[in-house]
């Protein structure tokens, strides 16, 4: 099966649509959206969740769209995950954002929702970390997409994921997972803040995954096929998120709301 980048999202607009038009024409309108979902905190009771995101929007039509939207209006992306490099005072940055394939007006903008399917190869093996007031895996899961351009020239892309597992579900899977193992993962996109070895405070973007299979799980196929079948009904009610492992004190006090850098800097990837 071939590999699955996949992101939906439905939240609403928290700024005016920045457009860029190139010297032949082309534009890229930028989006800010905000999600808010609900989850349930250490203690069982539901909390919201909000994330922000960077989406970027190519292609006449999702332009059209876009730019005819205004702040604090509801909107619905589907797009991929694509991580950018630039330079910042002379130092490689990353950025990562959502590349939209549909931008549109949802017909019912609530409830919000925030959702991430990954397909792909492992790049390592992943290790489990335990601290005192949580457990977390971190996966890098590599997806390949093959393109082609105008003229017929083809290539492909690989794009690097960040996957976080928490929790019980971390020391399920503890063990079974390999480097250049297929893996599927599914959550909500949310961002962090780390310290490099520098001493420079960073933020990266990643999956937090409620559901994992790996192929060496017996509901491989099973998890593949649901996987398809979610990202085609893109307006199914989100579903209740399990237990939040980070919680509402300790490491979860560190965490940022996703994909947006609202101080304007960029998301480098996570120093596991």
């Amino acid at each position: 099966m071939r590999d699955v980048s996949k992101v939906l999202l439905r939240g609403m607009l928290t700024e005016p649509p920045r457009t860029r038009t190139f010297d032949d024409g082309r534009k890229v309108v930028n989006l800010n959206v905000k999600t808010v979902t609900m989850e349930n905190d250490d203690t069982g009771a539901l909390r919201e969740r909000p994330a922000w995101h960077r989406v970027s929007v190519r292609g006449q039509r999702n332009v059209e769209v876009a730019e005819g939207m205004a702040a604090d209006t509801p909107v619905y992306v589907e797009g991929r995950l694509r991580t950018r490099k630039y330079q910042k005072d002379g130092e490689d940055m990353y950025a990562t954002e959502i590349s939209a394939d549909i931008v549109k007006r949802p017909e019912n903008p609530e409830p919000h929702l925030n959702r991430s399917l990954i397909l792909g190869n492992l790049g390592r093996a992943p290790e489990l970390r335990e601290y005192p007031s949580f457990v977390v895996m971190n996966l890098r899961i590599a997806t390949n997409e093959t393109w082609t351009r105008r003229d017929g020239e083809t290539g492909e892309e690989t794009e690097w994921h960040q996957v976080a597992v928490f929790g019980d579900s971390a020391r399920r899977l503890d063990g079974q997972l390999e480097k250049g193992q297929r893996a599927f993962a599914e959550g909500y996109l949310q961002s962090r803040k780390y310290t490099d070895k520098t001493g420079r405070e960073r933020r990266a973007t990643e999956t937090r995954a409620h559901i994992v299979f790996s192929s060496g799980d017996s509901r491989q196929q099973r998890g593949y096929d649901d996987a398809a079948s979610r990202a085609g009904g893109s307006d199914r009610r989100e579903k209740e998120k399990p237990k939040d492992p980070w919680g509402a004190s300790g490491a979860g006090s560190e965490t940022e709301s996703s994909g947006m850098d609202t101080g304007g800097g960029g998301e480098d990837p996570v120093p596991f």
